[in-house]
């Protein structure tokens, strides 16, 4: 057939038909989609058990090579702790104020140098202590699992373990200790006792009438501090957990890594790994 036969229109129509043809995206770098499940490090991780895998990841992270995740991983709940405690000491001062001095409005300084110094450390270390084994039991041990936790989920409980111990507790425990060393003081405990659960309750509530109004701010504090922990070891969580299949040897090298280890520093690690075992 020469080209004097040739129909243009059916040539045109024939041309202008664009095969369906997969979009190349240019930008694409290539990256490997990889299956977690069936590497080899994950399989050994899941045929451990709960404990096995907290005391392995705790090793992983102690000598993991990057700071940043490193420290979110470990560090990130140190504000927490230190906010509920600075929290606690203050109500404590303020309530200390109120029943030993009878002045709710005295400055910091001079409550600590004219009432008894008592109350004011133990409800710090109380809430600090409290904070730190309530946090490492029900929200950091959860970021060790292989299982992906629900950073969500594990915010409320944050938030829960911040509030209380930072506000609800000294507000309970503060009244009752400054008022049971006021009455050894006095000499007769007996005579202003409080005999019922109704007039210990109405004790703490009027001796904490006038740090109540600083209450929604340090509540919000405590609030912010554990967001940004529970976001942050979910962050931490992901570039290590990530690293995992990417680079296996970082982790082979972090858990051969030997670093002498002090002796408190070990029976503290040994406390805690008691208290993260599954009952």
């Amino acid at each position: 057939m020469s080209w004097k036969e040739t129909d243009p229109v059916a040539l045109w129509k024939t041309s202008s038909v664009i095969p369906n043809t997969p979009e190349v995206n240019v930008f694409d770098k290539g990256q490997p989609n990889f299956d977690i499940q069936k590497t080899r490090l994950w399989k050994s991780l899941r045929e451990m058990s709960s404990t096995d895998q907290v005391d392995y990841m705790q090793k992983v992270i102690k000598n993991w090579p990057y700071r940043s995740e490193r420290w979110a991983m470990e560090m990130a709940q140190h504000p927490v702790i230190f906010g509920s405690a600075l929290s606690s000491f203050y109500i404590t001062n303020r309530v200390a104020a109120n029943i030993f001095l009878n002045k709710p409005k005295a400055g910091i300084l001079e409550t600590m140098r004219t009432t008894s110094k008592a109350p004011l450390f133990v409800m710090f270390y109380a809430s600090a202590f409290m904070s730190y084994g309530f946090w490492e039991v029900l929200v950091r041990s959860k970021f060790m699992d292989t299982q992906k936790p629900c950073a969500s989920c594990l915010l409320s409980t944050g938030v829960t373990i911040s509030v209380c111990t930072g506000t609800l507790f000294p507000l309970i425990g503060s009244p009752i200790l400054c008022y049971g060393i006021l009455l050894r003081q006095l000499g007769d405990d007996s005579k202003y006792a409080s005999r019922n659960l109704f007039e210990a309750f109405a004790l703490c509530n009027e001796f904490t009438k006038y740090v109540k109004p600083k209450m929604p701010f340090l509540i919000a504090l405590q609030a912010g501090l554990a967001a940004t922990a529970i976001y942050a070891h979910d962050w931490a969580n992901q570039k290590i957990f990530n690293t995992f299949d990417v680079d296996p040897e970082i982790v082979t090298e972090a858990v051969n890594y030997e670093e002498p280890y002090s002796k408190w520093k070990s029976g503290l690690d040994t406390v805690i790994h008691t208290l993260q075992k599954p009952i």
